[in-house]
């Protein structure tokens, strides 16, 4: 878990973030094409993507706590439980 990450592009491929295994931005990547855009449009596209990495992040460290803890043991549900939470 300690290495465990996301990486995930917007819809449009203009923007790419990446996320550590608390969900912090560690990445950002804007493509020169967004520089043609409304600074509200960007930071909007730019949250957006931030939350779609914290949910991948999540999907990921539930893969990681079911191939060893266990998703249905107690530590597992409580490790995915805080997962949860920081992708809202």
């Amino acid at each position: 878990m300690a290495r465990l990450n996301a990486s995930v592009q917007s819809s449009d491929g203009l923007i790419e973030v990446t996320v550590g295994r608390s969900g912090e931005l560690t990445d950002l990547r804007l493509s020169e094409q967004t520089r043609h855009r409304s600074a509200a449009s960007l930071a909007r596209d730019i949250l957006a993507t931030v939350a779609d990495a914290r949910a991948e992040l999540a999907d990921r460290a539930a893969a990681v706590v079911g191939e060893t803890i266990g998703a249905d043991s107690e530590a597992g549900r409580a490790v995915l439980d805080t997962y949860r939470r920081d992708a809202r």
